[in-house]
């Protein structure tokens, strides 16, 4: 019997944030980073990188395009690989 799974290869990412000045403090970034990256405290977004995986949530959901994710050099990225697995090999 033969299967497939989706396998998830996490690498440490460094990952450097932008967030420009037409920020509004929506909080649509809080809400949609799955690791918690973003919070707002005292009227100012406060950005932890060092939780960020890249994966571009935040850029692609702010309304006002006042976010920039950019990888610092020799940044690893996170892959899927696809796998079969057969008992019989």
């Amino acid at each position: 019997m033969r299967s497939s799974a989706q396998l998830l290869r996490a690498r440490r990412v460094r990952v450097r944030i932008k967030v420009a000045d037409s920020c509004t403090l929506c909080g649509d970034c809080v809400k949609y980073c799955p690791t918690d990256v973003y919070s707002i405290r005292e009227g100012k977004l406060i950005v932890n990188e060092e939780r960020c995986i890249y994966c571009k949530a935040c850029e692609v959901i702010c309304p006002e395009n006042a976010l920039s994710l950019t990888l610092e050099r020799d940044s690893l990225l996170i892959e899927v690989v696809n796998k079969t697995y057969n008992p019989e090999n």
